[in-house]
């Protein structure tokens, strides 16, 4: 499947950024999927995609639906949305032009916030202020990908509910800070593959500056700025899961198209010349680690 993403346009204001000119920032408005139409072999792979998201597993709700319903035991199932967050995200672009391979997502939509713990979050139920890598890594990993999932289908359908969903999972995010967005956290939970606390909180970033956008709500897009800053902090990509912080990355993107603060476009543009001139591979992607060890690539990766 492709995403299209807007990008802010490139705006020549001078050598200087002033706190003001960032103040009257007017954002852009991301592009209607309704103005695009795919043809010849895009289509094609378009359709093909579409077809795929109905095709097993993923034809069983009950299998898309496990990493928050619990229900099921499946790989990765404790990274909670990960699948279903993703599959409802690209339901809200695809539904209306393929509506047979997605024929379930109302239903599963509408059973998504019946999982929903009493703090906002998703998955195992958690001892906070106590962090447990195995358990809470993948919980902010896949809330993250539940997030902007349902943000997306809020754009895209106007569905109330979504939205009333994702502000609750927006609020965990931000009653978590003290929690969470702690610097000695790079070294006490560690981790750069998969559950590492640099792949899973980073990716969140996306997700809260979508909501602000959305909703108007100062507090989102704020709580996606403080994560920010200490995503900022991290400058050696060695071993880095590249999928977590490429979501990273598009997070940086989305702060500066929200405030026009040139520090995140800078960001956004300082990590991807490193990945295009230490990581990237003869076909254009990277491996799924960033690492001479890792002899696999990883689709998410590449369509990142």
């Amino acid at each position: 499947m492709i995403t299209a993403r807007l990008l802010p346009p490139v705006l020549v204001v001078g050598a200087l950024f002033s706190a003001a000119a960032a103040d009257s920032w007017k954002a852009p408005e991301p592009a209607s999927p309704d103005d695009l139409r795919l043809a010849g072999t895009w289509a094609a792979a378009q359709a093909r995609s579409a077809d795929r998201m109905a095709a097993a597993p993923l034809d069983k709700p009950e299998f898309i639906l496990a990493d928050v319903s619990l229900k099921q035991h499946r790989k990765f199932v404790e990274y909670s949305g990960d699948i279903s967050g993703r599959w409802i995200g690209a339901a809200a672009f695809l539904a209306p032009l393929y509506p047979k391979p997605f024929a379930a997502f109302p239903a599963i939509l509408a059973e998504i916030p019946t999982y929903q713990k009493r703090d906002g979050h998703f998955g195992a139920d958690q001892q906070l202020p106590k962090i447990d890598r195995t358990r809470d890594m993948p919980i902010l990993w896949g809330n993250g990908r539940l997030l902007i999932g349902l943000v997306e289908v809020y754009q895209r359908t106007g569905d109330q509910k979504a939205l009333e969903t994702a502000k609750r999972l927006g609020d965990y995010f931000i009653a978590t800070d003290p929690v969470y967005n702690k610097a000695e956290n790079l070294r006490s939970v560690g981790g750069t593959y998969a559950d590492g606390f640099v792949t899973c909180y980073f990716s969140c970033i996306e997700g809260l500056v979508a909501l602000g956008r959305v909703t108007k709500d100062k507090r989102y897009l704020d709580q996606g700025k403080r994560i920010a800053e200490l995503a900022l902090t991290v400058d050696n990509f060695d071993g880095l899961h590249s999928h977590g912080r490429l979501c990273a990355v598009r997070g940086f993107a989305d702060l500066y198209a929200a405030t026009g603060q040139r520090r995140w476009r800078q960001a956004a543009e300082r990590d991807w010349r490193t990945f295009m001139e230490r990581y990237r591979l003869p076909t254009g992607g990277v491996k799924e680690v960033l690492s001479a060890k890792c002899e696999r690539d990883e689709g998410c990766a590449v369509c990142d």
